[in-house]
């Protein structure tokens, strides 16, 4: 009869006596054989080694299913005489520790690695590397929204000014919003594009309308001149229409390259101006009067400042605006700054220029025009006969503007209508750019 070995009811010890005799009826001795018999074959898993599950439709961490109860097995044990365990229990919290690893997996990487052992001893390890990837892009969703530039003529725009509740199944990492400065040039609608990014890289896109606010612009001009000198600041406005009022702060950064001297020069529009100088650095104007529109770029009123500064030093001259007026209540409104430099007058510059006709107007030279000069110099030549020239020290910023408004009726031809037509359409003037 067998004999169990060792306790595995797999394992058997069989002990076989021979005899053998011959023809004439000998016997030899009794041989005894002994037979082993032993199970060594592991249980078997028959899943693979590597699972990869989306996280989609909503949901970051989707279930993964690793019940392997149905897939393990032994050739001689019974199922509920083997001995199963996992580590996904114990390494990730997931599963029951032993035939079943399943659970809720955030995307990611896992390696689960499943031990079987039958009655005999025999081990199968079996490890399946787990991939959870995220493969929804995130929703974005945009908003409208307004932006003020600032004294300097900029702004940046935040995403969170334009996000709208965006989301994404598993988190938002990061948000962009493209394009995101803004200057005087961008004033109005602006198209802008905001980007949502998720943990796994995926995007998503969604369009806004910017509105640049620029309102009713206050904007000091630059002027430099040498030390122990008085220089004029125009300043010049736009998007003046139909204003009744005005209450501006205007600042010097620094008492130590420049002093406000005094408010002049004052629009004939803008009569009754009060221009308080509350010290060195500070002056504080305000207006009060009928319903008024000034073209964009004029000079409202220039401030005189004194160069106290050494040559090369320079400081911001600060327009703040406290509020603007109108007919219907308070308007947006911006100042700019500029830019008070001290100069060594030592070194002139010549700025010269000729006044031309267009080539399809005869490229005559034009006479009689006035030719004014403003910036870190001021001044105007009046009745330039088609040429005009003027002297700036160094490092001078000089703006340049021709305007010829006489006679304008005489010799009006349908070949002026068509240097009209050109102009439209943006090809160049004969008249030399603004010089710096």
């Amino acid at each position: 009869m067998p004999v169990p070995i060792d306790g595995c009811e797999r394992k058997f010890c069989v002990a076989r006596v021979w005899t053998v005799k011959d023809a004439c009826n000998n016997t030899a001795a009794n041989q005894l054989q002994i037979i082993e018999t032993r199970d060594i074959t592991a249980p078997a898993v028959n899943y693979p080694t590597t699972k990869s599950v989306l996280a989609q439709n909503g949901i970051c961490t989707p279930l993964v299913d690793l019940n392997l109860s149905s897939f393990i097995s032994d050739a001689c044990s019974n199922y509920a005489d083997l001995i199963i365990t996992n580590n996904a229990l114990a390494a990730y919290g997931k599963g029951n520790g032993t035939f079943d690893a399943s659970g809720f997996y955030a995307p990611g990487s896992y390696s689960i690695t499943f031990t079987i052992t039958d009655e005999c001893g025999n081990v199968k390890n079996h490890t399946i590397a787990v991939t959870v990837t995220d493969s929804q892009n995130p929703t974005a969703i945009c908003q409208n929204a307004n932006i003020q530039l600032d004294n300097t003529g900029n702004a940046i725009l935040t995403p969170a000014s334009i996000n709208n509740g965006s989301y994404d199944n598993c988190s938002v990492t990061s948000m962009t919003v493209s394009p995101n400065m803004f200057t005087t040039a961008d004033i109005g609608p602006n198209t802008v594009v905001l980007t949502v990014t998720d943990p796994a890289g995926n995007t998503n896109t969604c369009s806004a309308i910017v509105t640049v606010q620029g309102g009713v612009m206050f904007d000091a001009g630059d002027a430099a001149g040498a030390q122990n000198t008085t220089v004029l600041v125009p300043v010049t406005v736009n998007n003046f229409t139909n204003i009744i009022s005005f209450d501006l702060d205007i600042d010097i950064a620094s008492g130590t390259v420049a002093t406000i001297n005094a408010i002049e020069g004052i629009h004939p529009s803008l009569a009754g101006m009060l221009f308080p100088i509350n010290g060195p650095t500070h002056a504080d104007v305000s207006w009060i009067g009928a319903a008024t529109s000034l073209p964009d770029g004029t000079v409202a009123f220039n401030v005189r400042v004194n160069l106290v500064g050494v040559s090369g030093s320079s400081t911001p001259i600060i327009i703040n605006v406290v509020e603007v007026g109108t007919p219907s209540g308070i308007t947006p409104s911006l100042g700019l700054s500029g830019t008070i430099s001290v100069i060594d007058p030592g070194t002139l510059y010549a700025v010269s220029g000729t006044l031309a006709q267009h080539p399809n107007s005869g490229n005559g030279q034009v006479h009689l025009v006035d030719v004014d000069y403003f910036g870190s110099v001021n001044g105007t030549i009046p009745n330039a006969p088609g040429a005009y020239s003027f002297n700036v020290p160094s490092g001078s910023n000089v703006t340049v503007e021709p305007l010829k408004d006489i006679n304008w009726n005489h010799g009006v031809s349908t070949l002026d209508a068509l240097c009209t037509h050109y102009y439209s359409i943006g090809l160049p003037l004969q008249v030399p750019a603004p010089a710096r």
